[in-house]
């Protein structure tokens, strides 16, 4: 029974520091919550990082707008985007060049099924640089420091 009691308790240990967010705040205009969901340190001074966006309590159909305006912007499909419920992001940044550039964005429904991923895993996809006072900024600065 001791064990069975000590693998339960380990287990939602481990569960619950899997499934841990780090909350980083809200967009400038209060419709999405940025989540850091990882950091990984790899050589060269570049970290990567797994955030998570969702809508704020009450935000749901302006953040699906947001998102399905956008994308009909940069001429992306928008195909069942309107059940658009967050996403989530792997971000590198080069600590050292003060930059950034988006590696993977895939969009769920609030339900957790797949929408739709982009994974353009190029190594020559463009750095940007961290524009100062946003969110990315502040990402930045706990994935660097």
């Amino acid at each position: 029974m001791k064990q069975f009691t000590l693998f339960i308790f380990l287990l939602g240990f481990s569960f619950s520091a899997i499934c841990q967010e780090d909350f980083l705040g809200p967009s400038k205009d209060l419709v999405s919550n940025y989540y850091i969901m990882s950091i990984t340190h790899k050589k060269g001074g570049i970290s990567e990082v797994f955030e998570r966006v969702k809508p704020a309590d009450g935000k749901l159909p302006l953040f699906r707008k947001q998102i399905n305006e956008d994308r009909a912007k940069q001429k992306l499909d928008t195909t069942g985007f309107e059940k658009v419920g967050y996403y989530r992001r792997r971000i590198q940044y080069d600590c050292n060049r003060k930059a950034y550039r988006v590696r993977e964005a895939t969009y769920y429904d609030i339900y957790g099924h797949e929408i739709s991923t982009n994974d353009p895993d190029d190594e020559n996809a463009k750095w940007w640089a961290i524009p100062a006072a946003t969110m990315r900024e502040v990402e930045f600065k706990k994935a660097c420091k």
